[in-house]
């Protein structure tokens, strides 16, 4: 499933893991990518928004849960593409610019902004 803008909070995390899942098994990377920063930016945001053991280990177990579908050599291929993604700016910065919402709870847009920044290092750390 490719995702648009609109679609980043139409779905659940679990839902986005393992639409993940299924675009790992036909070599979809760049998808897959985009429904991993989702998923776990969105359940980073719901622990921020409600600190609890329930919400940090839906963070942590979901993802863990649906790469467990994954034979090894695909988790590999999968991580290796991610973290070249991760690591290049330009790419990082474009998959940073879909996870925008819009959002007119304050509070909840600040927590947006903190899982994404937190989970995803979204802005540059500014070092003086």
């Amino acid at each position: 499933m490719t995702i648009s803008p609109g679609s980043v909070g139409s779905l659940t995390a679990e839902r986005h893991y393992e639409y993940m899942v299924n675009c790992i098994r036909v070599k979809q990377y760049a998808n897959a990518s985009s429904h991993y920063a989702i998923a776990g930016v969105q359940t980073w945001h719901d622990y921020l928004a409600n600190p609890g053991t329930g919400s940090k280990q839906r963070h942590q177990a979901e993802l863990r849960k649906q790469l467990a579908r994954l034979s090894d050599k695909e988790r590999k291929n999968f991580w290796d593409t991610l973290n070249t993604t991760l690591r290049d700016e330009k790419s990082l910065q474009q998959l940073c610019q879909l996870l925008e919402i819009s959002e007119s709870n304050q509070r909840s847009k600040m927590f947006w902004q903190e899982a994404k920044n937190g989970y995803l290092h979204c802005e540059p750390v500014m070092i003086f």
